[in-house]
């Protein structure tokens, strides 16, 4: 994994792409168009009015309501830094 620093710099500057992410406006366009995708290993679709993730222990949870701009880079922000939404096996007995 990159420096910290480095990956808060691209954060900083939008540059989703140079994280292999996509940008936040397009994984929400992804997403309300219906289609499911999968993001630094996270699976995620939007149903019923609900943003849901499968994480890479296959481990099933809400990420939030509509996909708006702010859920999509909290998210992207997050996995940009290398943290897992939801419990991992490191995390499950605590």
């Amino acid at each position: 994994m990159p420096p910290r620093e480095w990956v808060e710099a691209r954060i900083a500057g939008n540059d989703w792409a140079g994280l292999d992410l996509p940008a936040p406006e397009a994984l929400r366009a992804t997403l309300l168009s219906g289609a499911s995708t999968t993001v630094a290993d996270h699976f995620l679709q939007y149903d019923d009015g609900v943003v849901w993730y499968c994480n890479p222990y296959g481990v099933d949870g809400l990420l939030g309501a509509e996909p708006d701009l702010a859920l999509m880079r909290r998210f992207l922000t997050t996995v940009a830094l290398g943290q897992i939404y939801g419990p991992t096996p490191d995390t499950s007995s605590q």
